[in-house]
């Protein structure tokens, strides 16, 4: 007779119990299923889904075969952005040239809920370009990517920067990171007892293909560096290189964990000082 009972008991807890705590019901699908679907990355507006989504650490597959059994392959996703341009004084003495962006994994999500938030407002993203300090003129502006949140985002334009650029006799002062420039360190504590949680992984990449005036001639330039956290969680370079009047500067940073302990945390701040004081230094270019 107890036996019966804890029999009827078990079924009770199996059948009944979990319909309550279900909040939405699970659509349940057998085959090959896209990466789209694997990624589980977009939800429609209002979905009690989003509110589990708390980082992006990546994705996983299983895979079989007969000489390795079963596999288990996990792949990290890196938030980024990709920046290059190729810029030089034209006759105006203005900056000008073109711009490729390129945006992936959050950071393409934030970029396209900004552009939308300005096409509701009837703004235009060259608009929102145009706005930078220095006096940004945009042409020719071309965006794939936008309506596809699986693939980069990726912009293309024409850019004319008027009034970058500082002259003092036969001296130009120029900052080669024209945009997306760190200003200030975002760790300004200085000691810290508690985990630094990273909402998600990131690289960041800057270039600048920039040709020297002529008539002038690299006077002061910055100094090349690579500087690396501790166990190889991040690394940042920057790195200028000339070939003849061409002047080539990298700006690289690659954060590859997202989590970060209290004693990691004075490596973590000197880190990005670091990454703050080298993107303020400036070329000077000298007239001969």
């Amino acid at each position: 007779m107890r036996t019966l009972v804890n029999i009827i008991s078990l079924a009770f807890f199996i059948l009944i119990i979990p319909y309550p705590v279900s909040a939405q019901e699970v659509d349940m699908d057998f085959g090959k299923f896209s990466e789209e679907e694997l990624s589980a990355r977009v939800y429609e507006k209002d979905s009690s889904a989003s509110a589990v989504i708390l980082g992006d650490f990546g994705y996983c597959d299983f895979t079989y075969n007969d000489v390795g059994g079963l596999q288990f392959n996990f792949t990290r996703r890196t938030s980024g952005n990709f920046l290059m341009a190729t810029l030089g004084l034209d006759e105006t003495g203005a900056l000008s040239g073109t711009v490729t962006a390129s945006r992936k994994c959050h950071m393409a999500m934030l970029e396209r809920k900004k552009i939308h938030e300005k096409q509701v407002s009837n703004n235009k993203q060259e608009e929102d370009l145009a706005s930078e300090p220095n006096q940004w003129e945009i042409r020719n502006y071309e965006i794939t990517g936008l309506e596809n949140p699986g693939e980069p985002l990726k912009e293309n334009y024409e850019v004319t920067l008027k009034d970058y650029y500082q002259a003092a006799g036969n001296l130009i002062y120029l900052n080669p990171i024209i945009t997306g420039r760190m200003e200030t360190n975002p760790f300004k504590l200085e000691t810290r007892k508690f985990p630094v949680d990273l909402p998600y992984q990131f690289n960041d990449t800057y270039m600048l293909n920039f040709t020297i005036p002529e008539g002038y001639e690299i006077d002061e330039q910055p100094e090349n560096i690579a500087v690396a956290l501790p166990n190889e969680a991040g690394v940042y370079y920057y790195t200028i290189k000339q070939r003849g009047n061409l002047l080539q500067v990298t700006s690289k940073v690659d954060i590859k964990k997202r989590k970060f302990m209290a004693e990691d945390y004075p490596y973590l701040k000197e880190f990005f000082g670091m990454m703050v004081a080298k993107t303020a230094e400036q070329i000077v270019l000298k007239k001969n």
